[in-house]
This record gives structure tokens, sequence and C-alpha cells, in this order.
């Protein structure tokens, strides 16, 4: 007859076993659990040449669930907002996300957003399951959610750095600078005021 353990008391340790956030890659306990699996992917891709893909995905807006179907739009927007300070489109996400990934992938999230980490996976591959994940029956992302797909090697060769590659600001494109005939004059008075001496288009100004 085995004794039952006293109440309270810590289970074995069994020589050999992996913690949960190693042997089940998509559902790590914490988030330093996730950063901790995805460090110890990316020294295994470097060690074999395996690419690794790296998504973050910032949701605009919580997954509709069949509460929301009955409501109207003004209450379904105001429940948006309020859902998305509180952090519920990520925690939705994640869920859904993980009844779709494979089981070697692994999904988490942070004050930054929604990461996939997804081996043996490049660039492209992480493009086509963000394509699948847009489409079907039940779609999980829409053409809103910002989605960025880092890589290894294409996007750097540590951490750090595909975190960078999918986490930095997108630059705004550069507005063209266009100035009228007269809006010229001003600046050419300047350069002939700062040099001493008038520039050939300050010298036509002056014989015109």
């Amino acid at each position: 007859m085995q004794s039952s353990a006293p109440e309270g008391a810590v289970p074995p340790q069994f020589p050999g076993r992996l913690p949960v956030s190693d042997e089940q890659g998509r559902l790590p306990g914490t988030t330093e659990d996730a950063w901790m699996l995805a460090r110890r992917e990316l020294e295994r891709s470097r060690r074999y040449g395996h690419p690794l893909a790296l998504v973050r995905i910032v949701p605009l807006q919580p997954m509709r669930t069949s509460l929301d179907a009955g409501a109207g739009a003004e209450a379904r927007s105001r429940r948006a907002r309020t859902d998305r300070l509180a952090g519920r489109a990520a925690a939705d996400l994640v869920a859904g996300l993980r009844e779709t990934l494979r089981e070697i992938d692994a999904v988490w999230s942070d004050r930054r957003g929604v990461f996939m980490l997804l081996p043996e996976s490049d660039a492209p591959a992480g493009h086509s399951l963000v394509r699948r994940l847009r489409t079907g029956e039940r779609p999980l992302l829409t053409g809103e959610d910002d989605v960025r797909v880092g890589a290894f090697p294409a996007d750097g060769l540590t951490l750090d750095a595909m975190i960078a590659a999918v986490t930095r600001p997108v630059p705004a494109p550069a507005l063209p600078v266009m100035l009228a005939e007269d809006e010229g004059a001003p600046m050419r008075r300047r350069l002939r005021s700062a040099s001493g001496h008038p520039t050939a288009e300050g010298v036509a100004d002056q014989a015109g």
C-alpha cells in the first residue's frame, strides 16, 4: 500500500523530463519561459543551419464571440476599445493561435504584442502562414492588424536583431518637397549673404 504524499509536498523531479515549456513549445508557462525558448531555438537553428521565423502581431480589436453577434454597433465599438486597452485582444488571439499552429511552434504575448515562433520556417513561410490566418471561414487576423515577419538568418543573426526587425517603427514615406518659382528667391538670397558672393542664380536675379 502506497502512502499518500503530505499535502503541499513538492512532487519529485524525474531525471530527463523536460519542463512543459520545452516539451510543448507552443505552451510556454511565462513570458520569460517563452523568450528562453526562443533563444534556445535560435541556437539550435544556428547550430544546424536551419531557418527560424519570428512573427509579431498587434491586434487592433478582440476576436468576435457569440456574445458580440447580437450587440449593436455602438456597444461593440465601445467594448472593443475597452478590451483593447485591457489586453483581451492579445489573449483571445493567443488562445486562437494555439489551436491552429503546429506542435513545434510557440505563441505568447507581452506588452509589445503577440509573438509566434516558427522553427524550420523562413520569412516566405511566415508570410504564407499570415495569409492563411487572414482567410478561411474563421480568420484569426484581419487586414487591419499590424503584422511583422522576421527570420533567421535573413533579418538577423541574434534574437535581439530578430526582435528589432519585427518591432521597430516603420518610417513614414518621405513627401516630395516642391518649391514654387518665387519660393526659391529667399533661399538664393540667404546663400548669397552667407558666402559674401552672389551665386550664379543671384547674378541672374540681379540682371533681371
